[in-house]
């Protein structure tokens, strides 16, 4: 393992116990345990590597999926800040439906407590009930379990289900060669790669009610020498912002992208949008999900936020380690036809899309300035 001039190692997401090869093997040996499939209305379709389950119900199809927020949550824990995770649930499942083309329509919450506290239970509902506005859904309902054998402290994760027609669904089997990479931006870290994140800041004594202005003076900023043009970046950017804490930082929502994302489907020409990637666990190695055997070259990626900086320097991370764990500030990505390219800006502009690059033959997803390329999604 590597080290920086101070001899500290560098760190990696699976230093800090998540390991994304074992937990896409253990995955794969899960799916292979689930043969059974029902026959007729209500029957699976398989869409390969897509972000969400889709059921045939006749002219279309029901999307359902589920996730979590994650030890994002440990933050908010520590901050005692409950009102934004709500929001951190409710995106982690509504922009992975979209990317085929789903509209979100109903929810489902499940909160695991060690001991229920109605305070903070009413400020994760605040912002369940926010990102169900952002979302256009509603929550329909949910379900709190008290284990306080199996829990310690509390965990929130979510269910969604949307609808999409059949003549509709964006698979990605029609992403081909000249086809062109639209990137959404991130609000920030969003909710994943958090557990990387904690040990970065642990690791280093810091504390998420520092100031930002202290993180940078401390001693274990000063002795970083790894990444100097990094740092630079990070001691502008917070020279030039309102003092901020640590932890109010981290806990920056992750942006939900159906308003945007439908407005294109009703506006542009049917078959324009070819595929869509959510960019959350993984990295960039998300993008292959779409189609696995074509080449994605990100050639003008959006310039990375400070926050990923801060993070990277601190932790001494590798370039390829933090494109394949956090979204450094692209949080989605639409392959489109060449030929769509104007109407599809027209929309997408006004929420600060653009082009950062274009599919080719090949494989994997390579970043050109970044000098990073990845083999395929794990």
């Amino acid at each position: 393992m590597s080290k920086d001039p101070v001899g500290k190692k560098r760190m990696t997401y699976a230093q800090a116990g998540v390991d994304i090869r074992s937990e896409g093997d253990a995955i794969r040996g899960l799916v292979s345990s689930l043969g059974f499939k029902r026959k007729g209305v209500g029957s699976p379709v398989d869409l390969g590597g897509s972000f969400t389950g889709l059921i045939d119900i006749g002219d279309r199809y029901l999307s359902l999926c589920t996730d979590g927020v994650g030890s994002k949550i440990k933050i908010a824990e520590t901050l005692q800040k409950w009102d934004t995770v709500g929001i951190d649930c409710m995106a982690m499942n509504v922009n992975d439906m979209i990317c085929v083309g789903a509209e979100p329509l109903a929810f489902v919450d499940y909160i695991a407590t060690e001991d229920p506290d109605r305070g903070i239970l009413s400020e994760i509902g605040k912002g369940l009930n926010e990102g169900a506005k952002r979302s256009n859904l509603t929550i329909i309902g949910g379900e709190t379990a008290t284990l306080p054998e199996i829990v310690k402290g509390l965990d929130l994760a979510g269910t969604c289900l949307g609808m999409v027609n059949k003549d509709a669904v964006i698979t990605g089997k029609d992403v081909s060669p000249g086809d062109l990479i639209i990137g959404l931006p991130s609000s920030g870290i969003h909710s994943n790669g958090f557990t990387l994140v904690r040990m970065v800041v642990e690791e280093n004594g810091l504390s998420y009610i520092s100031p930002l202005q202290e993180v940078i003076g401390s001693t274990e900023w000063s002795s970083r020498t790894l990444y100097p043009e990094h740092m630079k970046a990070v001691e502008d950017w917070v020279g030039s912002t309102e003092p901020k804490v640590l932890g109010d930082v981290l806990l920056t929502p992750t942006r939900i992208y159906v308003k945007e994302i439908l407005e294109l489907l009703r506006t542009v020409k049917k078959g324009s949008v070819k595929g869509m990637a959510n960019i959350t666990g993984g990295g960039m190695r998300n993008i292959s999900r779409m189609k696995e055997d074509l080449s994605y070259v990100i050639d003008d990626m959006f310039e990375v936020p400070p926050v990923f900086r801060l993070i990277q320097v601190l932790g001494r991370i590798e370039e390829k380690e933090m494109y394949q764990t956090f979204n450094m500030g692209l949080g989605m990505v639409i392959v489109i036809d060449n030929r769509s390219r104007d109407d599809v800006l027209t929309v997408l502009a006004k929420y600060g899309a653009r082009v950062i690059g274009r599919v080719e033959n090949g494989s994997g997803v390579h970043l050109v300035e970044e000098g990073v390329d990845y083999s395929g999604y794990v």
